[in-house]
């Protein structure tokens, strides 16, 4: 007998008490399928990663039992495909691990009063970050009106928030221009905001006042929790002073 391991033709002759006989027989190997499903890897979670074995003239059969030429992988684990092509047979596995994302929180958007800040907090231990104007601190004070967001970094993994600082719109308060009136008269000074509250100098917390003294008066008027303060000054003219004698 012999071991064929090459293409090719092989022949034979058998001498039996002096009487030979021979045959002849050709061999031909079909290729084994070549199959490569890559390295192991390490991947963020969120990113499927697409095992792809296509061959031309061949079938398929992937540890969860599908057939088709690519599999799309999206959780740990270790995953294999054996493919057959012309009757031969190859196989490869690779083992997958998904590394979980950040989870990354800069808190709810919110109104505020004008002027009033919020400080955006991203800290993730062992992380890194970049909030929208490129500064890489884990806060950001957000002092205007606008669109802030962070993108925040763990183990080549990354996840983004992003939040929105809006204000209250207030009215102008506008108690007027100065007023000078004559002594002995009660004058009404003030300004009304609808659904706001009042807090006068006077200790008053009425949309009004009325004043009969010198000075200078100011109200902060609330809204939605927003304080916007005006003053005025008053004069007072004295009366002239009339005597027609005895």
């Amino acid at each position: 007998w012999l071991v064929a391991s090459t293409p090719g033709t092989y022949s034979v002759q058998v001498t039996a008490n002096g009487c030979s006989a021979s045959d002849a027989v050709d061999i031909a190997f079909n290729p084994t399928p070549v199959v490569n499903l890559g390295p192991d890897q390490v991947v963020c979670a969120g990113t499927p990663v697409v095992l792809d074995v296509t061959t031309p003239g061949a079938t398929y059969l992937w540890q969860d039992g599908s057939t088709g030429p690519t599999l799309t992988a999206t959780t740990n684990g270790t995953y294999s495909v054996q493919v057959t092509l012309n009757g031969c047979s190859a196989s490869d596995a690779v083992d997958l691990s998904f590394t979980p994302l950040p989870v990354v929180d800069i808190g709810p958007d919110q109104t505020v009063c004008p002027g009033i800040g919020v400080l955006l907090d991203a800290t993730t231990p062992g992380a890194t970050y970049v909030w929208q104007d490129g500064s890489t601190a884990s806060t950001f004070n957000a002092l205007l009106p606008g669109s802030y967001s962070v993108q925040v970094t763990v183990n080549g993994c990354s996840a983004s928030d992003t939040f929105t600082l809006s204000n209250f719109s207030l009215q102008t308060v506008d108690l007027g221009p100065d007023v000078t009136f004559c002594q002995g008269a009660s004058p009404t000074i003030g300004t009304v905001v609808a659904g706001a509250t009042y807090a006068w100098s006077t200790g008053a917390s009425s949309a009004t006042v009325g004043v009969s003294t010198p000075g200078i008066f100011w109200v902060d008027v609330v809204l939605n929790g927003c304080t916007v303060r005006d003053s005025i000054e008053v004069f007072v003219t004295p009366l002239p002073v009339i005597d027609l004698g005895p």
